[in-house]
C-alpha cells in the first residue's frame, strides 16, 4: 500500500500557496493524488487496514478481512472487504447463507473520506442494499473504539433492519412471466449496460430457474453483476440503477419494511463522482456519524448568477451554470 505526504505548493511566480497542500506519494513526490487545505489530516491506508484488523481481533470475530487490490490502478484510493463467516442469515431456508459483509473505502485522492458501508454477500455475490453506513472525517486520528462501536451498530442493523428488507422480497410472490417482463422493460434505459448484463447474464438465469418470489429475482440480479462486472465501480453502478428499479416497480408485501435507495446516477456522472458529491459535512470534532439513508426530494437552489446548486437536504449534490441543466439532472436521477 502506498504511503502519502503532504508538500507544499507553489504559484507560477514562486511564491508558496500557504492555505494548500498537495498529498503526493511519499516514496514519488511527483504523484500528486489531490490539493487540500492545511485542516486536513491523512489516514494512511495501511493504518486504516491494521485498525479493521484490531478491531476485528478485539471482538475475536470469525472474519476474512482483505483489501481489494484492483480497486485503484495508482493508489489513491483504498477498498477492504470484511466478511463475517458466523454472522449469517438463511432468508429461504435453503441453507445458503447471506453473510454479514462490510467495506471500508479511505482514499487521498479527495473521494471519500474514511467510509463503512454495511451490506450484505452471499455466496461470491454482493446483495445490493444501503445498509448502515458511518463516516469518519479526514481531521482526526483513526480510531479502533470508534469502528468497534460502528461494528456493533453494523451488525444490530444486519440482524434487524437488513433481514427485514430482505424478508419482505422474499415474502412477495413474483412469477418467471413477471420477472421475465421486468427485466426486458429495462433495454433502452441508458444507465444499464442491458446486453452485457440482462440479456447474456440474467435473463438465461431466470428463464432457467422457477422464480417465486422477489428475493430469488433480487439475488439472481445481484449473483449474475457481481460474476462478470470488471471493476467494484462497474458492479456497484450496474446493480445500484438495476436494484432500484427493481423496488421502484415491483413493490414489496410487506409494507413495514423501507426499501432503501439511493439516487439514480445520471448520464455522464461517475460513481465516484456522485460519492464525492454526497460526502457529507461533519460538525467539526466530530469522529464518526451514522448517515441517514432515508430518500430525500432533490431541490435546486440558485447562490449566484450562474450558479445553481442541486441539494439533497443540505447536502450539494451538483453544480451547474444554467437552470434548466440543474433541472434536467433531477429528471435524469429521479
Amino acid at each position: 500500500m502506498k504511503k502519502a505526504t503532504k508538500i507544499n505548493l507553489f504559484d507560477a511566480k514562486g511564491n508558496g500557496l500557504h492555505d494548500y497542500k498537495a498529498v503526493a506519494n511519499e516514496a514519488q513526490e511527483t504523484e500528486i493524488f489531490s490539493v487540500v487545505k492545511n485542516g486536513y489530516q491523512i489516514i494512511q491506508h495501511e493504518d486504516v487496514f491494521k485498525t479493521v484488523e484490531d478491531a476485528i481481533a478485539d471482538k475475536n470475530f470469525n472474519a476474512s478481512v482483505k483489501p481489494h487490490r484492483d480497486y485503484d490502478g495508482n493508489g489513491g484510493r483504498l477498498h477492504i472487504e470484511v466478511t463475517f463467516e458466523d454472522i449469517k442469515l438463511d432468508i429461504d431456508n435453503d441453507g445458503l447463507k447471506s453473510n454479514l459483509y462490510c467495506t471500508y473505502d479511505n482514499s487521498y485522492d479527495g473521494t471519500t473520506g474514511l467510509r463503512l458501508s454495511v451490506g450484505a454477500k452471499r455466496g461470491n455475490a454482493v446483495l445490493w442494499l444501503v445498509g448502515s453506513r458511518y463516516y469518519h472525517k479526514h481531521t482526526k486520528g483513526v480510531s479502533v473504539d470508534a469502528f468497534e462501536d460502528s461494528l456493533e451498530k453494523g451488525i444490530d442493523d444486519f440482524q434487524t433492519k437488513i433481514k427485514g428488507h430482505f424478508m419482505g422480497m422474499f415474502k412477495t410472490p413474483l412469477t418467471n412471466a413477471s420477472a421475465e417482463t421486468f427485466l426486458q422493460d429495462c433495454e433502452g434505459i441508458k444507465e444499464i449496460s442491458y446486453k452485457k448484463y440482462i440479456a447474456e447474464v440474467i435473463l438465461p438465469r431466470v428463464e432457467a430457474s422457477s422464480i417465486k418470489n422477489k428475493w430469488q429475482l433480487y439475488c439472481l440480479i445481484c449473483e449474475g453483476i457481481s460474476e462478470v462486472a470488471p471493476s467494484i465501480d462497474a458492479r456497484d453502478r450496474q446493480l445500484q440503477v438495476i436494484i432500484n428499479r427493481m423496488h421502484k416497480k415491483i413493490k414489496s408485501s410487506d409494507e413495514k419494511v423501507e426499501t432503501p435507495v439511493e439516487p439514480s446516477i445520471p448520464e455522464g456522472v461517475s460513481l465516484t463522482e456522485v460519492a464525492a458529491h454526497n460526502t457529507p459535512k461533519l460538525p467539526e470534532g466530530v469522529l464518526c456519524l451514522e448517515i441517514n439513508d432515508t430518500p430525500q426530494k432533490l431541490t435546486i437552489d440558485r447562490k449566484g448568477k450562474r450558479k445553481f446548486v442541486v441539494m439533497m437536504g443540505d447536502t450539494e449534490i451538483e453544480t451547474f451554470r444554467k437552470y434548466r441543466q440543474a433541472s434536467k439532472f433531477i429528471q435524469k436521477a429521479a
